[in-house]
């Protein structure tokens, strides 16, 4: 996936990155993307219809800082998921799934920049995330 490509479509699609703009998106994206923590998902034409970007961490509270991130750790952050079609959610959840392994927990911030994380069991997520 182009990563210019990602961000114009983070830019039009998330309220939050609309306000940062693609001079702080593109390289906070390109960073998820040189290890391949940076998900898309294309419709049959290949249009980009979501873009999504997890990391790793030890707790929750460490994914207040924006670039922390070890491999071995066993909680997936989920950064961000914008998604414009109905069943993009789950091909998502398939490509975390492929990246990172089953891991302890999942994380992400509630909606609308909340200061509170939602935290699940990763096996119950990928019960709700990938088979609705």
């Amino acid at each position: 996936m182009n990563v210019l490509t990602a961000t114009a479509f983070v830019v039009r699609h998330h309220g939050i990155a609309r306000g940062w703009g693609g001079r702080v998106v593109l390289p906070w994206l390109r960073w998820f993307a040189d290890d391949g923590r940076l998900a898309h998902v294309t419709d049959s034409r290949g249009r980009l219809v979501a873009v999504g970007a997890a990391r790793c961490v030890f707790h929750p509270d460490d994914a207040r800082e924006p670039y922390a991130h070890n491999e071995s750790a066993p909680v997936v952050f989920v950064d961000l998921v914008v998604s414009r079609a109905r069943g993009a959610l789950a091909a998502l959840w398939g490509a975390l799934r492929t990246r990172f392994g089953a891991r302890a927990r999942i994380v992400w911030q509630r909606p609308r920049g909340a200061e509170a994380f939602r935290s699940f069991a990763f096996g119950r997520a990928e019960r709700h995330l990938a088979y609705g």
